[in-house]
């Protein structure tokens, strides 16, 4: 079993937020941005980000927009 967290903005994960959270023991997180923010080169860097500090991303949401026939975002 893995430890995660979710919630996580991109704003919010710095170095310092990135140190804490491995001192937690957390090992994946969810993390939220919004629409205007989900490009493609935008979520391959948040990806690319959150796994060079060590974390295993489970799942980018999309925090303004739920439940939305028109797009699915996949791993």
């Amino acid at each position: 079993m893995k430890l995660g967290i979710s919630h996580q903005r991109p704003e919010e994960l710095t170095s310092e937020r990135f140190d804490a959270l491995h001192r937690l023991g957390i090992e994946a997180m969810e993390v939220r941005t919004l629409v205007d923010r989900a490009d493609l080169d935008s979520l391959g860097e948040l990806k690319s980000r959150v796994e060079t500090a060590g974390f295993e991303i489970h799942e980018i949401m999309l925090d303004d927009l739920y439940s939305a026939d028109s797009f699915t975002l996949a791993t």
